[in-house]
């Protein structure tokens, strides 16, 4: 990892973007966590006409874990559904070496695909973006 990456995940981790959750009934929330470490987090995203014109979330877990909830909420608000749902299987298709096309990779996001050994770290790594695919399958009423 160049420092140019360093200084993106330590950036991050120590001052996630959209941290921290609002008390309005028009975002959707879930909490979603890996039960075999404890990190743990809620996301809240406000959808108007199919948009995600807001991300919010609360990370209770490891530094690139908090990281990628960051990075997460920051590539991901102003986009469809669609459009998000796809970057979600991508970058969780990258990071778990399945099929994925690394062009529909934002580049700062290449950063974890440096970061996924051991492991375990791609548990910590995927959390924030399955709950938000999670959050839009439960929740979003256009995919009911």
């Amino acid at each position: 990892m160049n420092e140019l990456q360093k200084k993106l995940m330590i950036q991050h981790s120590s001052h996630p973007q959209n941290h921290g959750l609002v008390q309005d009934d028009s975002y959707l929330h879930i909490r979603y966590q890996n039960n075999s470490c404890g990190d743990a987090i809620d996301l809240q995203i406000k959808i108007v006409d199919d948009v995600i014109v807001d991300i919010k979330h609360d990370t209770q877990a490891c530094a690139v874990c908090c990281a990628s909830a960051s990075l997460m909420s920051v590539h991901l608000k102003k986009k469809t559904i669609p459009e998000t749902l796809n970057k979600v299987n991508h970058f969780l298709g990258m990071v778990k070496d399945k099929n994925y096309d690394e062009t529909q990779i934002d580049p700062e996001l290449k950063v974890f695909n440096l970061l996924k050994q051991p492991s375990s770290r791609v548990l910590c790594i995927s959390l924030p973006w399955e709950a938000i695919q999670k959050n839009i399958e439960k929740n979003h009423s256009s995919l009911k």
